[in-house]
């Protein structure tokens, strides 16, 4: 699978792991933290991530 092969290949940057959490199948209050208060490194299309935003927040 796609996220295990990912997660193989993530090394840590400055000593510092890093995990890997498909938001999409969180539950909605872990996805809203992240929403909240985490940093968003890379985006190819920002429909989509404003369309997760709106549906974890109507879910709230």
């Amino acid at each position: 699978m796609i996220i295990e092969k990912i997660i193989r290949n993530l090394f840590p940057v400055n000593k510092h792991q890093f995990d890997l959490v498909i938001l999409k199948s969180s539950e909605v209050t872990f996805s809203f933290r992240v929403i909240r208060s985490g940093i968003l490194i890379y985006n190819r299309d920002i429909a989509v991530v404003t369309d997760f935003i709106e549906k974890v927040s109507q879910k709230i």
